[in-house]
């Protein structure tokens, strides 16, 4: 699973409801014409499906199918792990400060 792959799972899984794919590639960080052949992977493999929006049947949502689910428990388990052994040896303030700095980085490459 590339990391760009279980963006586009994570995404999908924190919607209250199916995503456009335009909305999926911007939460994603994926250009469209990738995001097309990644989803197009991702429901060759049983993990999504396309459904006409009921609303505007031009726009495809897309929503996690049951398949995904042990899959995404499992890079949930993956991620925590890493997420402790990376963070280890930062605590209170430190820890504090560089999440900040992350989200503060993070925001500055999503405006660019």
């Amino acid at each position: 699973m590339s990391q760009a792959r279980w963006a586009v799972l994570n995404a999908i899984r924190h919607a209250s409801q199916g995503l456009s794919q335009k909305a999926l590639a911007e939460q994603a960080g994926i250009e469209p014409a990738t995001l097309v052949r990644m989803i197009d992977a991702l429901e060759a493999q049983g993990l999504v499906e396309r459904c006409a929006s009921q609303d505007d049947r031009r726009i495809n949502l897309i929503s996690l199918r049951p398949a995904a689910l042990p899959l995404i428990e499992q890079m949930d388990e993956i991620d925590a792990a890493l997420s402790r052994e990376l963070l280890q040896d930062y605590e209170g303030e430190d820890l504090r400060a560089l999440v900040e700095l992350l989200r503060s980085l993070r925001s500055k490459l999503e405006q660019a």
